[in-house]
Formats: structure tokens, C-alpha cells, sequence
């Protein structure tokens, strides 16, 4: 030890802050604004320990990560009556946020203070801890700041698995400085054993990695690498990440294809995804406050005695002074600015970075009580009285910060802890319950959280869930559907064997089956959709609830509400209104969840405002659209519709410019879907318009063509309204009315002529009237043949019509009627043949527009179309050709790979095959069933059955197992392993 690192006795015993004292202290803060219920960022925690949750372990199809620690620290909490089971969980979160704040006083109190000259001539306590008499100041200020740090707050008196993560954070600290002091291998093996238990709860952990082991070594010294050591540090985290086999043991009990091995990989896959998940450049700016600091207070730095200069000397001292009060001051912005996120938008709370900025508060304020407020203890380095005063200054400026600091957060964040406990979450969801039926019925719901939200409402009143619950997001899948009818055994009967159900449904299979459903229960949703459902169902408003009602067959508008509807309404919202809107827009500013209830609410008012307003009561949809506006200012479709309002109730129908604000709207929402879901529906005559056209794109063809046909009712004969419902009814199947509608489009002198003899050619073509629609075609074609778009069409038209004369061929063999047969066969050649002759046009045409014959725009997918027809010629040479020609401008395209393999197999060039297969396998890694099922075509001309057994073999394993070719491919492969 050198002279400068010996200790020199303290004159007062220093007054040391007691973590005990500190965790009761957040005990009494934590139980008096512990949240009594639930919140919504609390939510999924608890639907998962209630049960709520239909599934918590990981799927390929739903996101998020089982924390497999939490569940089994809280597994206690099943045992109590489900209502007291959220309060639990949230006294539980407050309990590890005070365990958190003990451990940081004593992490705090463990910091060695002998990192620069200065401290070590100053500081003459054991192990060089703070010794001076106000040392509980440090702690006492980081405990201070830390625990009324807005999002620790929020996080410690409601549900949170965050706030376990920090407590394992936490001890990891703490053992690492307890090795310092006792230089006892224990607590790194107890380090070690706690960090593989957290890296199987918290993602973070695994970046913190290199940071920790940086610590270890330096701390360790040479002795770290110790293989014996090493051996042992090894085994003990290996210990703690067997906590990962936890989640996937409990998913390979039951449950359809829960196999073991692939839940660990999708257990380790969420992981994985969520640590990809926050941007690297938000982690570096969260980072940058705590763990430079926390760097440089690591550094036992020299004495810097070679200095022959006592001007350099001094401005040394002074400028490691300055990066101490610098590091304390951003550890202090830290905390006083950072922004107040709310825990819905934000992908992580960053406790941890809030952590190690509350360790720098209580290092650097040691340092300053330290270096500032002690004299040096070399006789020689006698004060100025100008050092003197700037020491008081200083050393008082921090007790002004460790006293104002705390209290000006106090100040800040009180407002926000009382708007967190407002009745707005409960009002909410009372509000739901009243306003759906005594009876039971069937609940649907895209958000899961408002389906727990209902749970926790019910359970809270002491009432049973009696309704049938159903996720929407999760319905597709069959695992889902299995569920619901353990669940529920009434559906039993109203759903088919559940081995007839693909693994995924479609569309058209979910609306089936819940039109099926709708036979014997009433449908209700918890909040205005849209989507593929509506294709089936309308929504019939009822409060903050809505009932789905079958369309009639046919039928292209959903029937207006009665009068005694609309008064029943009136009074569900005139209630509303009155008890729990007025207070929103001050409570949303101050707390997340009464933001995301007020964007409901919003959503709700104005669907409620658009009914009213389709029924002709102006003013009270005007107020409606209004009030939605003043809750949610960001709703902007409201604001749309109120403007459009002012406008229909002087008699102008026209539409408002509402550029500026859907261009706002596209900013804060970055699509149309995202802003139908948190603005509501629009009647506002260019929104109809634009959201007419994505659902149509979205297939969701009758909700277009209401939107279509409401714009027609604001604006008769608009022509885009009339065209783009013309082809919505196309694309629906529903020719009849789409040519209805070109009728009306012919006599509208502003309507395009091309543009309505497509569509007019594509209505024939759905009546399967292809000569009508041939000679609409042509004739355009005769009045501009140099338009690629006619050219396209034709090119289509034909292609199109081919496959559907050999569709009617293959039904002629079936039913062995060779003559129809041949003539079909001849009639697809002959239409193939015209398609190509039209292919050819649009490449020349494309060719000339372009003026760059090497890749003019569009060229790769008309060679794309030109090699599909003259394979299905059979011209393959010319096919393989016309697709080296694409392969020229686009290297990987896979698409023309796999079409040149099946052409140099008809070629019997097998070789060539086999290499572009390969090729393929890199080009389409997810998808190698494709090329299995080429290589056993290869095998099998070439009378390999050995070889074709392996290929089909893997494209079982890889293949989707709910289609036709998969059963063709199980047959072929049993039928070749039976001889």
C-alpha cells in the first residue's frame, strides 16, 4: 500500500444508511399507492397466472415470451380466489421493488472510494467505503431517486415481470461488490447460479453479458482464469438456465404437436426476438448516462506524480473534479428528463439503466462529499480560501440536489401515481358488463386485453363468465379451436371433428364457422372492426358494445338502426358522458392507461357519430364526432368527419380537403388499418373512397362496396365511386351487378371508355361469357393497340380463359366424354397460343416505352408470364430461353429458377436441373419441400426409388401437411416403400 492509500482515522463515525430501514420505507410508499386491481400493461401478467390467458406458452403464430422464473414464484398466487389474485400480484412487484431499493443502498454503501489520488488521501475507512460522517447522504439520495423514478414507480405497485428482471439486476450487483469486500469465491458462484436464472427471464441480461464478465476480470484479476474456477462459475450458470426446460416441459404434457424440443426453440426464438427488438441506437442514448460513468468510476486511476508542472497538476486535479461533477449531473438528467413513455408504447421500461444511473448518483455524490467536504490529509496541500469556498459551494449545492431533486420528482410524479388510481379502468370496463346481455353469449374481440379486461371486470363483481370467449387472432388456428371446445363443451356440438380442421383456417372456413355459431348464440364484439368477419356480419351498436347480425343474403348495406335503437343508444352514451368522459382528456395526459381507454372511447363516439349521422340527426352526430376529438386529439378520422358534418348540415355534400390531417393521421398511425382501428369508421366522402379501396384490395368486398355506394348516396353519379364498386362487384362473383353498374358508367358522359369496357369485358368474364368479353377487348384494342395496359389485358384475358378450357377438359375425362375432351384441349391450345402472340406485343411495347432494351421496367415479370404459357405449350426450350433472358436481369429470382428446373426436366437435362436446384435451396431456405419434391421427379425418371423415397421423405418433414399435394405425396411414398 502506498503512503497516499493509507487511512487515516475518521473524527465522526460515519452515519450509515440501514437497506432494512430502506425496505420498509418502500414498503409503506408502495402499499399506499399499490394499485388494488389491474392496469392494462398488467394484464397479460395476470391473465396468465388466472387463466385468462387460453395459452401462455410460446406459438410460431402469437407473440411473447413466458418468463419461466415469474411463473414459478408466482405460482402460490393460483391458489387464492381468482379476484384477489391481481391485488397479490401487484403487493408481490411492490415487494421486489423494495428488495431492489435495499439491495441498492447496500450496493451503494459497498462502491470503494479509492479511485483517484484525492479519495485515496482522503478516505480512511475499511476497504475503502465511505467514512465520512454524512455517509448514509449517497445511498439515501439514490434510494431517493430511484424509487420515485416515474416508470420504477408505476412498475413496483402493479404487476410487473420487469420488476422481478430488476431485482435479479440488482443482486448481481450486489454479490459481485460483496466479493470485493470478502474476496470469498461464494458469491460469484451465487452470481454465476442468478444469472443463468435470469437470462432465462430476462433478454437483457444476455447484452449485459460482456459488461458483467469485463467486471469479473477485473475485479478477479489473473486468478479468473482458473480452470478450476472457471469450472465452477460454468456449472452454477448452468444450473440457473436449466429454468428454460421449465416452459417447454410444461407444453409437452398436452396439447396438439407440443413437442418438447420445439417449444424450447420457440422459448429461445421469442427470447431471441426480443432482444432484437429495441433499435441498437435507442439502447446506446439509454445507456450512455449510466454506463460511461459507471466505466470510469471502475478505473483506479494514478497518482499522475511523474507531473514536474504545478499549473499541470493542478488543472489535472481540477479536470477529474469536473468529469465527477459532470457524471453526477448526467446521472441527475437521467432521471429529472427522461421522457415519460407510456409502458403500452414503450418496448422496454429500461429499469436497469435507471439502476446503474441511481449506483453513479450515489458513487460520484460520495466523491463529492469525499474530495469536497474533507481536507486532504497531507499537511502540505494547505487549502486556498478560494478552494475552501468552492468546496462549500459544491458540498452544499449537493445537499441542496439530494434534498430538491427527490422533492421535485415527488412533485412531478404524484399527479401521474393519482391518475394511475382513477376509476377510469373500472368505469370502462362496468360500463362493458352493463351493456352486454344477462344471457350468455359469445364475445369476440382483436385485442386480448380488452377479452381480460372483461375477466377481471366479472371477477371483480363476484359475477361467473358465462360467455364464451373467443380471441379473434388466435381462431385461425386449430390448437385454438381445440381449446374452445374443452373449454366450452356446448360448442362441441355446433363445431366439426377437430381432426377435419386445417392446422391454419381460411377466411372463408372462420366466417362459415362462425355463422354456424350464430345460430344458436348471439355474437357480440367488444369494440368497432372491420375485416373479413364484416363480410358475413354487421355491427349493431349497443353502448360500448356491439352485437354482430347475419346479412341478409345478398343484401350490399346493412339496415339503419330503428328509432327505438338510436334512443337506447342515446341514453347508454348520455350516461357515458355525463359520469366518465368529462375528466379523460386531463387524465390521459397523466397516465397510459387512461390514454389507451380514451382512444376507445374515442373509437367509440365516433362509430356513434357515423350512425347517427347515416340516420340524418346532424347535430347530435356533430357533437358526437366533437367529443371524440376532445378526448382523443389524435383521432383524426373524428375531426375528418366533424368537419364533413359542418359541411352536410349547410347542404354541401362536396368533400372536405383533408390532406393535412390524413396526412398527419398516416405519420402517427403509418398505414389505413391502424388508423380504422384507433380512429373509428369515416362518412366522409374521400375517406369513403380511399378505405373502400383498401378493403376491396383486402378482399373484404361487401364492406367496399357499402363504402362505395355511401359515397354515391353523398355524391350521385361520382364516377370513381361508380367504377370502383363496378369492380368490387367483379371480384366479389356478383357480374350482374357490376354490368347493372357499367349501364349507369355508359351514360356518364366523365366516365373513361377504356376504363369501363375493362371492367365491363371482366364482368362477361365472370358469367363465363367469354365471347362478349373477347369482343369488348378487342375493340378497345382496335382504338389504341399501342397501349400496354389493352395489350396486358388481352394477354390475361386469353391466359386465363386457357386454364379455364382445360379445367372444363379435365371434367370432360372424368366424365369421359372424350370429344368434349379433345375439343377443350384444343380450344386452351388455341387460347395459349393468342396469349403468347398478345405476351409478345406487351414485351415490344415495354421495350419502346422504356428506351432500354436491357431492362425496361416490367420486362422480368412479362418474361415471367411468357415462359409460364410456353411451357404450358410445351415448347420448353423456348420456355427455358424466355427464362434465361429473366434470370439475365434478375439473378435470383426464384420463381424462374424453379420454372427453368421443371422445363430441363421435361428436357430430361437432368444435370442442369439438379444445378438449379441447388441453387434454389439457398434461395429459398424456408420453403426446401419445393425443391425435394423437383429432386424426387428427377429420381423417378431415373428409376432411383432409393433416392426418391429420401427426397419425398424430407418433403413431409418440411412440406405444409394441409394440402392436396402433401396427401399425393404420402400415397407416392407409401405405395414406393410397398414394394
Amino acid at each position: 500500500m502506498t503512503a497516499e492509500e493509507k487511512a487515516n482515522p475518521s473524527q465522526k463515525r460515519p452515519i450509515i444508511l440501514s437497506p432494512w430501514l430502506v425496505m420498509l420505507g418502500a414498503l409503506v410508499l408502495y402499499g399506499i399507492t399499490l394499485q388494488h386491481w389491474v392496469t392494462l400493461s398488467s394484464l397479460p401478467i395476470v391473465a396468465k397466472i388466472t387463466g385468462w390467458d387460453w395459452h401462455p406458452i410460446p406459438l410460431p403464430w402469437r407473440d411473447g415470451y413466458a418468463a419461466p422464473l415469474f411463473l414459478l414464484l408466482t405460482c402460490p398466487f393460483r391458489v387464492l380466489p381468482v379476484g384477489w389474485q391481481p391485488a397479490a400480484l401487484n403487493a408481490f412487484a411492490a415487494a421486489c421493488a423494495a428488495l431492489t431499493l435495499g439491495l441498492l443502498a447496500a450496493s451503494v454503501r459497498l462502491l470503494p472510494h479509492d479511485r483517484t489520488r484525492e479519495q485515496r488521501q482522503r478516505e480512511g475507512g475499511g476497504f475503502a467505503l465511505l467514512s465520512v460522517p454524512a455517509a448514509f447522504l449517497p445511498a439515501l439520495f439514490a434510494v431517493l431517486m430511484m424509487s420515485l423514478q416515474l416508470n420504477f414507480w408505476r412498475n413496483a405497485t402493479t404487476c410487473s415481470e420487469e420488476m422481478l428482471d430488476l431485482l435479479i439486476f440488482a443482486a448481481l450487483i450486489y454479490c459481485i461488490l460483496k466479493f470485493r469486500i470478502s474476496q470469498n469465491d461464494d458469491w460469484l458462484s451465487g452470481f454465476a447460479f442468478i444469472y443463468g436464472l435470469g437470462t432465462t427471464e430476462n433478454w437483457a441480461l444476455i447484452g449485459f453479458f460482456p459488461f458483467f464478465l469485463t467486471a469479473l476480470i477485473w475485479i478477479k484479476g489473473v486468478n479468473f482464469f482458473n480452470g478450476r474456477f472457471l469450472g465452477r462459475l460454468a456449472g452454477c450458470g448452468a444450473l440457473g438456465l436449466l429454468l428454460y426446460l421449465l416452459i417447454p416441459a410444461i407444453g409437452s404434457l398436452g396439447g396438439e404437436r407440443a413437442n418438447f424440443w420445439d417449444l424450447l426453440h420457440l422459448e429461445l426464438g421469442a427470447q431471441s426476438y426480443g432482444l432484437r427488438m429495441v433499435p441498437r441506437w435507442i439502447v446506446a442514448v439509454a445507456a450512455l448516462p449510466s454506463l460511461l460513468p459507471l466505466f470510469f468510476a471502475g478505473i483506479k486511476w494514478p497518482s499522475f506524480e511523474g507531473e514536474v508542472s504545478a499549473a499541470g497538476s493542478g488543472l489535472t486535479k481540477l479536470m477529474f473534479r469536473l468529469l465527477h461533477i459532470f457524471f453526477l449531473l448526467l446521472a441527475l438528467v437521467l432521471f429529472l428528463f427522461s421522457p415519460k413513455l407510456p409502458l403500452s408504447e414503450a418496448p422496454v421500461g429500461f429499469l436497469t439503466f435507471y439502476y446503474m444511473g441511481a449506483l453513479c448518483l450515489g458513487y460520484f455524490s460520495g466523491y463529492v462529499l469525499l474530495v469536497f467536504g474533507k481536507g486532504a490529509s497531507q499537511a502540505w496541500e494547505n487549502r486556498s480560501s478560494v478552494a475552501a469556498i468552492c468546496n462549500v459551494v459544491v458540498t452544499g449545492a449537493l445537499w441542496i440536489l439530494a434534498v430538491g431533486a427527490p422533492a421535485w420528482l415527488l412533485w412531478q410524479n404524484v399527479p401521474h401515481i393519482k391518475a394511475g388510481r382513477s376509476n377510469a379502468l373500472a368505469d370502462f370496463s362496468r360500463e362493458i358488463v352493463q351493456d352486454l346481455p344477462a344471457k350468455p353469449v359469445i364475445i369476440l374481440s382483436d385485442d386480448s386485453v380488452k377479452s381480460y379486461l372483461l375477466e377481471a371486470a366479472l371477477s371483480r363483481a363476484g359475477k361467473p363468465n358465462n360467455n364464451i370467449m373467443i380471441d379473434t387472432a388466435s381462431l385461425a388456428h386449430r390448437e385454438y379451436v381445440a381449446h374452445l371446445i374443452a373449454r366450452y363443451p356446448d360448442l362441441k356440438k355446433l363445431t366439426p371433428a377437430i381432426e377435419r380442421f386445417p392446422h391454419v383456417m381460411s377466411a372463408d372456413l372462420m366466417k362459415q364457422y362462425l355463422y354456424n355459431l350464430s345460430r344458436k348464440y348471439a355474437i357480440y364484439y367488444l369494440h368497432p372492426s372491420f375485416g373479413y368477419f364484416f363480410e358475413v356480419f354487421y355491427l349493431k351498436p349497443h353502448g360500448l358494445v356491439y352485437e354482430l347480425q347475419p346479412y341478409i343474403k345478398d343484401a350490399v348495406e346493412e339496415p339503419q338502426l330503428t328509432s327505438a335503437e338510436l334512443e337506447e343508444n342515446d341514453v347508454v352514451w348520455a350516461r357515458v358522458q355525463k359520469n366518465a368522459l368529462p375528466e379523460f382528456p386531463a387524465l390521459a395526459k397523466l397516465d397510459p392507461d387512461a390514454s389507451a381507454i380514451a382512444v376507445s372511447y374515442s373509437v367509440a363516439l365516433d362509430s356513434w357519430g357515423v350512425c347517427l349521422q347515416k340516420a340524418g340527426r346532424f347535430p347530435q352526430a356533430n357533437a358526437q364526432f366533437a367529443e371524440a376529438a376532445r378526448i382523443d386529439p389524435q383521432n383524426f378520422i373524428a375531426k375528418i368527419n366533424r368537419e364533413y358534418n359542418d359541411r352536410l348540415q349547410k347542404n354541401n355534400h362536396q368533400p372536405v380537403n383533408a390532406e393535412d390531417l390524413l396526412y398527419k393521421a398516416l405519420v402517427a398511425y403509418r398505414g389505413l388499418v391502424p388508423i380504422l382501428r384507433f380512429n373509428g369508421p369515416s362518412d366522409e366522402p374521400g375517406l369513403n373512397l380511399e378505405f373502400g379501396k383498401l378493403m376491396a384490395e383486402g378482399h373484404d368486398y361487401r364492406q367496399a362496396a357499402i363504402l362505395f355506394k355511401r359515397r354515391l348516396q353523398l355524391m350521385p353519379s361520382d364516377v370513381s365511386a361508380e367504377l370502383d364498386l363496378a369492380k368490387t362487384f367483379v371480384d366479389w362473383g356478383e357480374p350482374d351487378r357490376a354490368i347493372e353498374e357499367i349501364v349507369k358508367l355508359r351514360a356518364n358522359p366523365a366516365a373513361n371508355k377504356w376504363d369501363v369496357s375493362r371492367v365491363e369485358a371482366l364482368a362477361y368474364l365472370g358469367k363465363n361469357n367469354f365471347p362478349a368479353a373477347e369482343k369488348i377487348l378487342l375493340s378497345a384494342f382496335q382504338e389504341n393497340q399501342h397501349d400496354e395496359a389493352r395489350v396486358s389485358i388481352l394477354a390475361e384475358f386469353y391466359r386465363v380463359t386457357a386454364y379455364s378450357a382445360l379445367r372444363s377438359a379435365n371434367e370432360a375425362a372424368q366424365k369421359k366424354d372424350e370429344a368434349l375432351q379433345k375439343k377443350e384441349v384444343e380450344e386452351a391450345g388455341r387460347r395459349f397460343t393468342n396469349s403468347l402472340s398478345y405476351i409478345e406485343r406487351e414485351l415490344k411495347v415495354l421495350t419502346e416505352a422504356s428506351h432500354n432494351s436491357s431492362d425496361p421496367y416490367g420486362v422480368p415479370d412479362v418474361l415471367l408470364k411468357k415462359a409460364e404459357v410456353e411451357m404450358m405449350l410445351k415448347t420448353f426450350k423456348a420456355a427455358i430461353a424466355t427464362l434465361d433472358k429473366v434470370m439475365e436481369l434478375q439473378p435470383k429470382n426464384a420463381t424462374a429458377l424453379l420454372n427453368r428446373a421443371i422445363a430441363e426436366i421435361q428436357l430430361e437435362q437432368y444435370p442442369a436441373a439438379k444445378e438449379d436446384y441447388k441453387t434454389l435451396r439457398k434461395l429459398m431456405p424456408n420453403q426446401p419441400y419445393l425443391i425435394d419434391f423437383g429432386l424426387a421427379d428427377i429420381a423417378a425418371r431415373q428409376k432411383n426409388s432409393a433416392e426418391e423415397i429420401r427426397c419425398l421423405k424430407r418433403y413431409l418433414e418440411t412440406g405444409p401437411d394441409d394440402t392436396p399435394e402433401y396427401q399425393q405425396v404420402k400415397q407416392r411414398l407409401r405405395k414406393l416403400e410397398s414394394h
